[in-house]
């Protein structure tokens, strides 16, 4: 059996009905300038997210407006009051040094559920005491000698110092305590105090 080829004009049938041409005439798969149809429309994808990252970036350097976001001070919403402590230094500096104010101490953790459930009630008694500095203390490994060397025994944990007789008062601080927390805040305020007189003098 003899082979014979196909007529040229079958070729040209089965081409044009897999490649049709568009209305100009041209070959579809010439316009995709030797890709597939496939390879061509992938690639035309593929450059769009591409230009929007290289847009952002672009932006990011240049420093657009749209593409600075605000960025939150850390003392955001507290009390003009309160004051952050995070080393020894810095301890005796606001707390020891204080002699005209009372000071109140709050030691925490930023991992512990107890802690950020009284933080809220801890500076609504920092607005209802403006003449009172009060202490934020959060626990790290940095100075985690400081709470040890200071007694606390447990977080959320409290200390209150008068100017006339140091530390004078110690106490947990959890939701259940500030309504003893405050009372002892407004005794001293108020210029009472459960110290013996002897133990104000030593």
């Amino acid at each position: 059996m003899n082979y014979k080829p196909p007529v040229k004009s079958s070729v040209k049938k089965l081409h044009d009905r897999r490649f049709p041409s568009d209305q100009n005439g041209n070959n579809k798969r010439a316009s995709t300038t030797g890709k597939s149809a496939y390879a061509n429309a992938y690639s035309l994808s593929s450059q769009a997210p591409s230009q929007s990252f290289e847009r952002r970036m672009r932006d990011l350097v240049l420093g657009s407006p749209q593409s600075q976001q605000p960025t939150a001070p850390t003392r955001e919403g507290l009390p003009p009051n309160v004051h952050v402590v995070e080393n020894l230094q810095d301890y005796k500096k606001v707390v020891g040094d204080e002699e005209e104010r009372i000071v109140a101490v709050r030691f925490y953790a930023t991992y512990c559920r107890a802690c950020k459930a009284v933080a809220p009630l801890f500076y609504q008694t920092a607005v209802k005491f403006p003449n009172v500095v009060f202490v934020d203390v959060p626990v790290s490994q940095k100075n985690a000698a400081l709470h040890q060397g200071l007694g606390v025994q447990s977080l959320p944990f409290a200390h209150i110092y008068h100017p006339a007789g140091g530390l004078v008062e110690e106490l947990k601080l959890t939701r259940n305590h500030i309504p003893e927390f405050r009372n002892k805040l407004d005794r001293l305020v108020k210029g009472f105090c459960d110290l013996d007189e002897e133990e104000m003098i030593d």
